[in-house]
């Protein structure tokens, strides 16, 4: 007898979104210049591309699901940006308590390290949403190309 798997397919960006457990349009605008904007040869690209990372993983985006995102939302091939999300997921899923852990943003002055441990801040969060970034017309249109891509995922 053969077995079947259920096979359910989602619009990536609402697959992302689940994810997450909030709307593109509720992240932090600092993650989202990053994603709409990045450029592997600006300053400091290398910990912003990580601080990306570090935001995927600790909400919990699967890999393949992160770097497709992430390719589709920065015009990179897939086969650029990959390998650094693979290493690091890796990284930080054998050796959370390595010193290589990364904060990322989570709600309300509350902010996760990927190793788990979570910490308040007493400035003021961060800004979320499109609009603080300087070009929410252009971040909606290429979320609109994102969204032509589907994910297929098993149950």
């Amino acid at each position: 007898m053969i077995a079947h798997t259920i096979l359910q397919t989602m619009l990536l960006v609402d697959a992302v979104e689940e994810r997450v457990g909030a709307s593109v349009g509720a992240w932090p605008t600092s993650i989202l210049k990053i994603l709409f904007a990045f450029d592997p040869h600006m300053p400091f690209a290398l910990h912003l591309f990580t601080r990306v990372i570090a935001f995927m993983f600790g909400n919990c985006v699967p890999l393949p699901m992160a770097c497709l995102f992430f390719s589709a939302c920065s015009f990179l091939p897939p086969p650029l940006v990959t390998p650094r999300f693979f290493y690091l997921y890796n990284d930080w899923s054998l050796f959370p308590s390595n010193t290589t852990r990364f904060p990322y943003y989570m709600y309300e002055k509350m902010w996760k390290y990927t190793d788990g441990t979570t910490y308040e801040s007493a400035f003021p969060p961060p800004a979320v949403g499109l609009e603080a970034m300087g070009f929410p017309t252009i971040a909606r249109l290429i979320l609109l190309q994102a969204n032509q891509l589907e994910w297929v995922e098993d149950d």
